[in-house]
C-alpha cells in the first residue's frame, strides 16, 4: 500500500542559523542543480513511493533553508524518474490530487502537486506571513510546479512577480509578456475545476482586492466577488466574504457608508459572525474578531487563544503585542512561542517595536535620536536600543525572514547618515558601510527585491557581479531564468 504523503507536508518553517557578515568573494554557495542520473526501477510501485517520499524531504529542506539549489536538485531527480502510468495513477488516486486542464500525463499531475507549496493559503491569509511568498524558494517552487502546468502555481507565480513589479515600476501596461501569458494560462487551466475552492478564491480576489494586478477585470465588482467567496463553501470563503462586506459596506446598501461607521453600528453582530466562522477551525476569523472587539478581556483570553487552538500560531504575535507595554516578560514568552512554531517574522516585529517600521519609515528613529540630542535618553540607552534591534533583525535574516536583512541594512544606513560628518572614513566603513553592504547581499540570497533595489542605489558598481552570482532581481529579469528553466 502507498502511504499518504501529506503527513510529510511542506509546512516546515526555517529554523536554520547563518552568519550575517559575509562578502560576495567569500560566498561559495552556487544555485546550480547538480547532475542526476536516470533511475532504473525493478519494483515500480514500491520504488516510486520511496522516491516521492525522499523528494518531499528534499523539498521540505529546501524551504527550511530557502535554498533553490535543493529545489532544482529535487526537480532534476523527479524529471528522471521512469515508472509506468499505473504507478503514477496510484499516487494521484491515493492523494486525491487535482488534475489541471493542461496537464497531459499523470506524472505532470504529481509533479505539479509535489512542488506547489502546500502552505500557500495559510501564508497568504495572514499579514505577518504573506511576505514569505516572495522569498526566492517560493518563487522557484511556483515556477517548477508551473512547468508541470499546475494552474494555481501559474497564477501565484504571475501574481507574486506582478506585485513586486508594480512596487518598483508602477507600470501596469508595460510589464513583461511572461506575466500576462502566465495569467492567461492559469485562468484557462481553471476550466475543468471551476468549483474548486482555490479557483473560486482567485476569481473573487481578482474582482475585489486586485486592482493593480487584475487579469481580465478592469473594474472591481465587490458583489460578484462576495458571491464567489461564498460559493467556496469553506470557512475561508465565509471569512473573505464577510471581510469584503466590512471593508466595502456599499455591497449591502445603495447608500455610501464608511467602513468605520458600518463596524461601529454592527460591531457585536460582526464579532459573533467571525466567532462562528472561527469555530470551524479557521483561526484568522478569531484574529479579526480580536481586532474589532473593544473588550480587553475578550481580546486577551478568548479570541486570540481560540485562534491558536484553531491552528493560527501567528496569534501569538498579537498576544505578545497586546502585552508589550504592560508585561515585557509575557510579551517575550509569546514572541518565543510564535518563533517555536516557525513564525520567524516575530523577530522583525520585535526589532520594529524598538526602532519603528524602518522598512519604510524613519520617524521613530528620528524621535529616538532627538531624545539623545536633548539628553532625554543617555548614549548607553540609545546604543542598547539600537543593538537589540540589530540583533532581532539579524536573527530574522538568519531564520530566512525576507525583511530581516533589509531592516538590518536600513538601520545601518540610517546611522551612517547621522554619523558621516563626525567620523573618519575608515570608521564609517567598518561600523556601517561594510555591514550595510553585507546585509544587502544576504537579503539578495533570499530573493529580497528591497535589497536588490538598495544595492542598485548605494553600490551600483557591484550590481553586475551580484546578478551574475545570485541571479536577476524579481522586479526585473528573474522571469527570464524562470521561463527558460527546464
Amino acid at each position: 500500500m502507498i502511504k499518504s504523503f501529506l503527513g510529510l507536508s511542506l509546512l516546515i518553517f526555517s529554523t536554520c542559523n547563518g552568519t550575517m557578515v559575509e562578502t560576495i568573494q567569500d560566498e561559495n554557495k552556487e544555485n546550480v542543480a547538480p547532475h542526476s542520473h536516470r533511475h532504473h526501477c525493478t519494483k515500480p510501485q514500491e520504488n516510486l513511493e520511496t522516491s516521492i517520499l525522499n523528494l518531499i524531504r528534499t523539498i521540505t529542506q529546501a524551504h527550511k533553508e530557502a535554498d533553490i539549489t535543493l529545489l532544482k536538485k529535487a526537480n532534476s531527480i523527479f524529471v528522471n524518474l521512469d515508472y509506468p502510468d499505473q504507478a503514477w495513477n496510484e499516487i494521484v488516486k491515493k492523494e486525491n490530487i487535482t488534475k489541471w486542464h493542461f496537464q497531459k500525463s499523470t506524472k505532470d499531475i504529481v509533479g505539479g502537486w509535489l512542488f506547489f507549496p502546500k502552505d500557500t493559503n495559510d501564508l497568504w491569509d495572514n499579514l505577518y506571513t504573506k511576505k514569505r511568498l516572495e522569498r526566492i524558494d517560493y518563487i522557484w517552487s511556483f515556477a517548477i510546479a508551473a512547468k508541470y502546468r499546475h494552474a494555481l502555481a501559474e497564477y501565484y507565480l504571475a501574481h507574486t512577480l506582478d506585485q513586486i513589479w508594480w512596487r518598483y515600476h508602477g507600470d501596469r501596461d508595460n510589464k513583461p509578456d511572461f506575466y500576462k501569458s502566465l495569467y492567461r494560462r492559469a485562468f484557462e487551466g481553471f476550466k475543468e475545476q471551476s468549483s474548486h475552492p482555490d479557483v473560486l478564491f482567485i476569481r473573487a480576489y481578482d474582482l475585489s482586492d486586485c486592482p493593480y494586478y487584475a487579469v481580465f477585470n478592469k473594474y472591481s465588482s465587490y458583489e460578484e466577488a462576495r458571491d464567489l467567496f461564498r460559493q467556496m463553501n469553506t470557512p475561508r470563503g465565509e471569512y473573505y466574504a464577510l471581510k469584503l462586506e466590512i471593508d466595502h459596506p456599499k455591497i449591502l446598501t445603495s447608500d455610501f457608508i464608511p467602513s468605520e461607521q458600518y463596524i461601529e453600528a454592527n460591531r457585536k453582530d460582526l464579532i459573533q459572525k467571525l466567532i462562528k466562522i472561527g469555530q470551524n477551525n479557521y483561526g484568522p476569523a478569531y484574529v479579526l474578531a480580536y481586532g474589532l472587539d473593544e473588550d480587553p478581556e475578550d481580546k486577551e483570553y478568548h479570541h486570540l487563544e481560540n485562534a491558536i487552538r484553531a491552528g493560527d500560531n501567528t496569534a501569538y504575535i498579537s498576544l505578545a503585542r497586546w502585552y508589550n507595554e504592560e508585561n515585557a516578560n509575557k510579551a517575550k514568552k509569546y514572541y518565543n512561542k510564535a518563533i517555536k512554531y516557525g513564525i520567524n517574522e516575530a523577530y522583525v516585529i520585535q526589532g520594529k517595536e524598538l526602532v519603528g517600521d524602518i522598512d519604510y519609515s524613519e520617524e521613530k528613529l528620528d524621535n529616538l535620536y532627538q531624545q539623545l540630542v536633548e539628553q532625554k535618553l543617555s548614549k548607553q540607552e540609545f546604543e542598547d536600543i539600537i543593538q537589540k534591534a540589530f540583533t532581532f533583525f539579524n536573527q530574522a535574516g538568519e531564520n530566512k525572514d525576507l525583511l530581516g536583512y533589509y531592516c538590518y541594512a536600513r538601520l545601518c544606513f540610517y546611522l551612517y547618515k547621522k554619523d558621516k560628518h563626525r567620523m573618519e572614513e575608515k570608521e564609517l566603513k567598518d561600523l556601517y558601510i561594510t555591514p550595510y553592504f553585507n546585509a544587502l547581499i544576504q537579503g539578495i540570497r533570499l530573493g529580497s527585491a528591497e535589497c536588490y533595489h538598495k544595492l542598485k542605489e548605494s553600490f551600483p558598481s557591484t550590481v553586475k557581479e551580484v546578478i551574475n552570482k545570485y541571479g536577476a532581481p524579481p522586479q526585473e529579469d528573474l522571469w527570464i531564468a524562470l521561463d527558460t528553466y527546464k
